[in-house]
């Protein structure tokens, strides 16, 4: 049994404070990040929004699981950065893309 709460449940907690991670703060911004995760859900926008803002603002707080939330991101950022370029049908490469790189790097 899963200690984070359903999807549903973060992103309505979420939306109660604009869906904007600084002012959802540590706890809530990591329950919407481990609920697509426990959850299997594919949902490369939320684990960008607040996952990233988890790593820039929090990430000595996130311990031993720092890895594995820069491994979800950096997946989301894939995600994300492919379906952006496939949907604009540029050839350069978008910033997703360029930061999931570096994210590679990093890990």
């Amino acid at each position: 049994m899963s200690v984070y709460p359903s999807l549903a449940e973060a992103e309505r907690a979420a939306a109660a404070y604009g869906n904007e991670p600084a002012r959802c703060g540590f706890d809530l911004s990591r329950d919407v990040v481990m609920a697509v995760r426990e959850g299997k859900h594919s949902r490369p926008d939320l684990v960008l929004k607040f996952g990233q803002y988890l790593l820039r603002s929090h990430a000595s707080r996130l311990g031993d699981a720092v890895w594995a939330m820069y491994e979800q991101v950096y997946v989301a950022l894939l995600q994300y950065g492919r379906r952006r370029k496939k949907l604009s049908g540029s050839d350069e490469v978008s910033d997703e893309l360029r930061l999931a790189d570096e994210y590679c790097t990093m890990l």
